[in-house]
């Protein structure tokens, strides 16, 4: 999926273009792209709840019922309508891309170098209510699985002995996700990563420059300071 499609967040706006095979000029492709993305995650979503379900049923003894034609395309359709509501918001906050660019422009003259001329998916605020419902829709969708494999997975170790480990280690690995997600956004997205990449320049300059003092009445060698480019620096003698 990220050879065909991997999104250039114009954070904090609402923008999203795509790179890879769907780089496009064309708003319409970008759209659609963003789409099929979101049918992606959708399934992926599925997947790994299909996996805990084949779990459970199999400990039940029901495998054969959950492997029947009739479960298999309820969960085929699942995969591919998990993120449709999703979609249909989305679709339904982009009737005038027109009221859409300017708003964004407006909000954010910075950006407009990376989003004019290009094939770009966007939603604003200010343009209708749509996009609100849309970041509702995403978020319900994010942690509607969760519960539900939380609590196959309980129902998969039930009479288990000494799994109270597990469950702590669960917990401890469940709260580093924002951890591990903002490593990977600083990897994967190059903006972020060149972003941070300077912050760190400029602490280690503006560490150098508060020396501000040179002592010359030491013997010992001192480092030249010609070669680095420092603000004016105030010099002490020392008789």
């Amino acid at each position: 999926m990220t050879i065909l499609y991997t999104p250039r967040l114009l954070f904090p706006a609402l923008v999203m273009c795509p790179t890879g095979l769907l780089r496009t000029s064309n708003n319409t492709v970008a759209y659609v792209a963003f789409w099929l993305f979101l049918t992606f995650f959708g399934c992926s979503t599925v997947a790994v709840l299909s996996a805990f379900m084949y779990r459970y049923v199999a400990l039940k003894g029901k495998l054969r019922k959950f492997l029947s034609l009739k479960w298999l395309i309820i969960l085929g359709i699942l995969h591919v309508s998990y993120e449709l509501p999703t979609i249909i918001l989305y679709a339904l906050g982009i009737s005038d891309r027109n009221a859409i660019d300017k708003a964004v422009i407006t909000q954010w003259p910075n950006i407009s170098p990376y989003f004019n001329g290009i094939g770009c998916a966007a939603i604003h605020f200010d343009v209708t209510v749509f996009p609100f419902m849309f970041m509702l829709s995403c978020i319900a969708a994010f942690t509607l699985g969760v519960p539900i494999v939380v609590t196959l997975v309980l129902k998969i170790m039930a009479g288990a002995e000494n799994i109270a480990w597990l469950m702590q280690a669960a917990l401890i690995f469940g709260t580093l996700h924002s951890s591990f997600n903002t490593l990977m956004m600083l990897y994967f997205i190059p903006p972020y990563r060149q972003a941070f990449l300077r912050l760190l320049k400029i602490k280690n300059l503006s560490l150098v420059a508060n020396i501000t003092t040179i002592d010359f009445s030491r013997t010992d060698a001192i480092p030249r300071m010609t070669s680095l480019k420092l603000p004016p620096v105030t010099v002490t003698y020392k008789k």
